[in-house]
């Protein structure tokens, strides 16, 4: 039917109605993109009637399911799955995304947030499940007034005035020790002081690093704590499932209150030790073009020749130091997926910074990309006469001025006479004398 109107959101329809009539109402059913009010990066998804671009592309419905994939994005291989609102009632799930563009400042920040905490997990030598009783315990747990919850998805332990939390946590001797905590920005100002082994180690300030968002604080553990810490053993399962045991040495780690809140100390706390830092690429490569040379550690400086038709290259870089940075210019990059270099005028550099593990000792490569054409060698003049050299062998030739030619097989001479370049080599059983052309 097709006589219809659309009133307050309603359809309505207007005839004689008889006994028996049937109303079909045939919806597409599609994917379409919900955003929130107050934020239209932040969206979700919705299977009905009615990725803003390409979302038909990229969210690809399973056959014979009522299930959908998200392509496109740096988790692939079936690992982002949407399925109905109401079957997720058992799980923890997410409903909102938050979409983000290549090169903005968020994207970047989402890089970097995933960088610290690879390097962090790398570099940790003992850590604690915040609020997870059975971490907790295991950390020998001990509290006073302290309470826990979930904020912003993160869960915490807090403590209130007068009142402390500890934990017992492996160090590692002869190595640097560094405390780890995450803090949310918005408790900024909240004073209270950390001890180690009843020592303390410092007064922190939550500070506002991060408005609205976690941030993360790191203090070194004196290194006489570190070689004086006692000594426990520790019953753990390899990785074969078998329980072994292992002596450690461990440290007791207490926040304390100084009148007023202590924290809330976020996610999971940890003791880690130095970050790594080696700067340099392990391979940089291109999808087209001639590398002026293999790529190789003591080189910082390379030439791409591509066509002159080129309007971009794709560019792969990877790390020693896989939690490291890559930027272009001042732009942090994803140093796992290519990069698309565009290409608008004859020769565009290119100049990497990369960074260790510990975001701070850098290096510097520049790629200077050049648009050329390769240029065919001219074939020799159509007149090229072979002088038959029958009677050179184990002789010296003569130039055209009666100057002696050694007949070696180790040198090759370049004699110019009357326009006429000739190449002689002792090896050579034919000879052919080509014309220069005027310069």
């Amino acid at each position: 039917m097709e006589d219809y109107t659309v009133e307050g959101g309603y359809i309505v329809l207007t005839q004689s109605w008889t006994d028996g009539t049937t109303i079909e109402l045939d919806f597409p059913m599609e994917v379409v993109l919900y955003d929130l009010p107050d934020n239209e990066n932040v969206v979700a998804f919705k299977y009905g009637p009615g990725w803003k671009e390409n979302i038909k592309e990229n969210l690809v419905k399973t056959e014979g399911k009522l299930e959908f994939t998200l392509k496109g994005t740096d988790a692939d291989n079936g690992i982002l799955t949407f399925t109905p609102h109401f079957e997720r009632y058992e799980d923890r799930y997410g409903i909102y995304f938050e979409l983000v563009t290549a090169d903005s400042e968020s994207y970047q920040r989402s890089i970097l947030q995933a960088k610290e905490k690879g390097r962090a997990e790398t570099a940790t030598v003992s850590s604690v499940i915040v609020a997870n009783d059975q971490y907790e315990l295991a950390a020998n747990r001990q509290t006073v007034n302290s309470t826990v919850g979930v904020f912003n998805g993160s869960s915490y332990r807090d403590v209130r005035a007068g009142g402390y939390f500890s934990y017992d946590l492996e160090v590692k001797p002869g190595a640097a020790n560094y405390l780890y905590a995450t803090y949310y920005s918005g408790d900024v100002g909240r004073t209270f002081d950390i001890y180690v082994d009843d020592q303390k180690l410092v007064t922190e300030v939550i500070q506002n690093k991060n408005p609205g968002d976690f941030n993360t604080q790191t203090h070194k553990i004196t290194q006489d704590l570190v070689e004086n810490s006692r000594t426990k053993t520790v019953t753990e399962t390899d990785n074969d499932g078998n329980t072994v045991q292992r002596e450690v040495k461990y440290v007791t780690v207490k926040f304390a209150s100084t009148g007023g809140f202590v924290g809330g100390i976020f996610d999971i706390f940890r003791i880690i030790t130095d970050y790594k830092t080696n700067p340099n690429l392990d391979s940089l490569s291109f999808n087209k073009g001639d590398l002026s040379e293999s790529f190789d550690l003591e080189v910082t400086e390379y030439t791409l020749t591509v066509p002159t038709s080129t309007e971009s290259v794709d560019m792969s870089v990877s790390l020693q130091d896989q939690y490291g940075l890559v930027y272009i210019g001042d732009t942090l990059i994803n140093d796992s997926a290519e990069r698309k270099i565009a290409l608008t005028t004859d020769t565009t550099k290119v100049v990497l910074t990369t960074k260790a593990e510990d975001h701070k000792t850098s290096k510097q490569y520049t790629i200077t990309i050049v648009k050329r054409d390769v240029v065919q060698e001219e074939p020799g003049d159509d007149n090229e006469t072979p002088v038959e050299d029958n009677d050179s062998k184990g002789k010296d030739m003569e130039s055209s001025k009666g100057e002696k030619l050694p007949n070696t097989a180790t040198n090759i001479y370049n004699y110019l006479d009357a326009g006429i370049l000739l190449l002689v080599t002792g090896a050579m059983t034919s000879l052919k004398l080509r014309r220069r052309k005027s310069m």
